[in-house]
């Protein structure tokens, strides 16, 4: 009698903390919200911190729509900066298309043409850069020494007012992308995201596409003849999809607020004009890769398509092979390792540390 009661005591326990982790992350939701049609909630737009912080916050809008988070803190060495953007691997019409893009943006700019420009600086004021796609997004960030922040933030600008996009620049980094997927295909993490991503339904494209790219599915294994093409795909998947609108700027540094706000002002150079549609690009089918070692066991079952693809109107069971199917997947390590993985399909949320679903896995 005793375990039941103190059983259910820990139910009722674990119950309250989703509630109140639910409850926190609606408040943050509704708090960083942005609204991009009235200028006067962006002023006074406020962020929830901890009262032990001592940072100082401020929440704006450029005038192209960019949204905008500055931090000051002044025990900080260092300044940093990342831009993100809402679009990632997903819209991909070649395998790799959002990654390329992100290795492309690197390669100079109108004002700083040099493509070895931005690292150089970075590297002569202690600081360092990297970027990343998913699949719905890609990010870039850097850091360095503060008194080097206002002419880095120039340098890293440019990359998205005015990109170069070189032919002979994109030549060469394909074989960065294409060294990339050679590492990555001796991660068993990686082969296994690749296993999972090819038993998602059919009409799920978005999610079962080849997202690090390779110079077979980015030029067809011939760069020489490719390049052009490739670099056309990559210009019109930057004017489409880099619009300041689905930008989202975070600074943070030793300066103040309003220095911070002085030195944001350059991307507000980001131009509005994309298109903002997916006409412009062309549909080239993907690679298709035969896979081995995968026995899978189930027994079909009547479906019809949804409409296209949103992450919160699909419901999980139209997105993997769950329910009367059953799928048993076995493939060889690279490692000398037993390795069981059980995966539960969950419904789509926001990458967030306080989602109940994630206190429930650690629960």
């Amino acid at each position: 009698m005793r375990s039941c009661l103190l059983f259910m005591l820990f139910c009722l326990t674990i119950a309250r903390r989703l509630t109140l982790f639910e409850r926190h992350h609606t408040r943050l939701h509704r708090h960083l919200k942005p609204s991009l049609d009235s200028a006067q909630s962006a002023s006074t737009m406020s962020i929830l911190i901890p009262k032990s912080d001592t940072r100082l916050y401020k929440y704006l809008t450029l005038k192209n729509g960019i949204r905008t988070v500055l931090v000051s803190d002044s025990r900080s060495e260092k300044s940093a900066c990342a831009l993100g953007v809402k679009v990632g691997a997903a819209k991909d019409t070649l395998p790799g298309l959002a990654h390329m893009t992100e290795h492309a943006v690197f390669l100079g700019s109108q004002k700083y043409p040099q493509e070895n420009a931005y690292k150089d600086f970075l590297n002569k004021n202690g600081g360092g850069s990297n970027g990343g796609t998913g699949m719905e997004q890609t990010v870039y960030k850097f850091y360095v020494n503060s008194n080097a922040f206002s002419q880095t933030l120039d340098i890293f600008a440019q990359f998205f007012v005015h990109p170069l996009f070189l032919e002979s620049s994109i030549a060469r980094e394909v074989h960065a992308v294409d060294a990339e997927d050679n590492k990555n295909r001796m991660l068993d993490f990686r082969r296994q995201l690749q296993l999972i991503k090819h038993l998602m339904r059919p009409h799920i494209t978005e999610y079962k596409k080849f997202s690090t790219g390779n110079i077979i599915t980015l030029t067809g294994n011939d760069t020489n003849k490719n390049a052009r093409r490739l670099a056309d795909e990559i210009r019109r998947f930057h004017r489409t999809y880099y619009r300041p609108a689905d930008m989202a700027l975070s600074m943070v540094g030793p300066q103040s607020l309003e220095e911070l706000e002085k030195m944001c002002e350059i991307f507000a150079e980001i131009s509005v004009s994309a298109s903002g549609e997916d006409d412009g690009l062309v549909d080239i089918p993907t690679h298709q890769t035969k896979l081995s070692h995968i026995q899978e066991l189930h027994t079909p079952s009547p479906y019809s398509p949804p409409p296209s693809y949103t992450p919160l109107s699909v419901r999980i069971e139209d997105i993997f092979r769950v329910g009367k199917e059953k799928v048993v997947v076995m493939h060889t390590l690279t490692q000398s390792v037993r390795e069981l993985n059980i995966y539960i399909p969950l419904p789509y949320s926001y990458s967030s540390p306080h989602t109940p679903s994630l206190t429930q896995t650690h629960t």
